[in-house]
């Protein structure tokens, strides 16, 4: 008898839609195949950076983590992600010569090696 319609409501508060998709999320992130199926694609990913890193003089070195990933480069990196954007891949400039990867967790090896195919053209101009 408190709440009559429209008496309570929030831009910000939870709803039906939220909750199914957190209750979504969870199930896949709990699955007993999820995690182990992470740390693979995660060291694909690593490696692949390290190809990269070991071919292209711009790069200094790999640093990071999981799927958080970052070239430090030799020299800025603003141009570099502005040509990834143009080719599809989505990342960052951090510290003026850091390129951060940051992929969702659900990214197949073949994305990654689309991904990483198009930051090695890039770095290769």
């Amino acid at each position: 008898a408190a709440l009559t319609t429209g008496s309570h409501g929030s831009t910000f508060g939870g709803n039906a839609v939220a909750a199914a998709a957190a209750v979504k999320t969870l199930e896949i992130m709990t699955a007993p195949d999820f995690l182990p199926g992470v740390r693979k694609r995660a060291a694909h990913f690593r490696a692949g950076l390290e190809r990269i890193a070991d071919r292209s003089p711009k790069v200094v070195g790999v640093r990071g983590a999981g799927f958080i990933q970052g070239l430090v480069l030799s020299e800025p990196g603003a141009a570099i992600v502005a040509q990834c954007l143009e080719r599809g891949v989505l990342l960052n400039c951090t510290a003026d010569k850091v390129l951060r990867f940051l992929p969702p967790l659900v990214i197949t090896e073949h994305e990654i090696d689309q991904a990483l195919a198009i930051v090695q053209e890039v770095l290769a101009t």
